[in-house]
């Protein structure tokens, strides 16, 4: 599967202005599996991250908190162009090389042009 790594805040809103778009495409499109990464600090991150999950109805989606930049299992080494902006989407192929990246607020149009029809 394709799969779509959306790198987020509860403090960013770009970010939450965002996530219908994901909801929606993680309802609309069952080859393109949905990653929300959370970016908030670690000692806050669960609670927000919960409420906003169900505030948003974006259950159906996969989440994760981000690892600490040197841990063996930050999702960005795998990803070029990881800079300080958020939000910040990659789309990653089935093969696992990186095939686009939208910075800023992703609208239906980005996510249309980055993402192959099935």
């Amino acid at each position: 599967k394709r799969r779509v790594y959306n790198f987020w805040a509860s403090w960013c809103q770009p970010c939450l202005v965002e996530m219908p778009r994901f909801a929606a495409l993680g309802r609309e499109r069952k080859d393109v599996e949905v990653w929300m990464v959370n970016l908030d600090s670690w000692n806050a991150a669960e609670a927000k991250m919960e409420r906003i999950v169900a505030q948003r109805d974006l259950g159906h989606l996969q989440h994760m908190r981000h690892a600490k930049k040197d841990s063996t299992t930050d999702v960005t080494s795998e990803l070029r162009d990881f800079g300080d902006t958020i939000p910040v989407t990659f789309v990653v192929g089935p093969s696992g090389k990186h095939e686009a990246t939208i910075v800023g607020a992703a609208s239906a149009s980005d996510l249309a042009r980055v993402l192959p029809k099935p």
